[in-house]
């Protein structure tokens, strides 16, 4: 399977996620999330995937340079939306290399170059988005418990393999 199609699954995921959502649910805060919600986790992931396809041409991704959308985080149907272009604009895309940029201090802001690819990048935000799924999921399973989720929901392909190899 190619980079590729493993991203578009995991965020076909997140739609079908979203689609048993109603919009009171994907916006309410949930104690277990620190008072945050569904809908800020999404944007979240919808935002860093967006900073790589907008960086794209360009080969200059900055994953703290974002705008934050507030309609990802309210509007389900609106996210919806976002999750399908952005998996039509992943399609489209072929490797090349990107300009990294990174900025970890806390006062200084020094930015940082660093080497990178397309495909890098899209591995990145494809384990991210697995990591915040995860975290959605111990929400889903607490608050929503007439949602149920497929057990690989939030959980990264080799666990997923070794589990299988450990069952057998």
């Amino acid at each position: 399977m190619e980079i590729k199609d493993s991203s578009a699954q995991v965020l076909q995921q997140l739609v079908a996620l979203i689609d048993m959502l109603d919009d009171e649910h994907y916006a309410r805060p949930l104690p277990i999330l620190s008072g945050n919600t569904i809908g800020k986790h999404i944007r979240h992931i919808i935002e860093l995937y967006d900073q790589l396809l907008n960086g794209y041409e360009s080969g200059i991704v900055n994953y703290d340079d974002r705008k934050r959308d507030q309609r990802i985080e309210t509007e389900s149907s609106y996210a919806i939306n976002k999750l399908m272009q952005i998996m039509s604009e992943c399609e489209s895309k072929s490797d090349k290399p990107i300009q990294l940029i990174v900025d970890y201090s806390v006062d200084d802001h020094m930015n940082e170059k660093v080497n990178s690819s397309y495909k890098r990048e899209l591995a990145y935000n494809i384990e991210h988005t697995i990591h915040h799924m995860a975290i959605i999921k111990m929400a889903v399973e607490n608050e929503f418990e007439e949602i149920l989720l497929d057990k690989s929901f939030g959980v990264a392909p080799s666990t997923l393999r070794y589990n299988a190899t450990c069952a057998q």
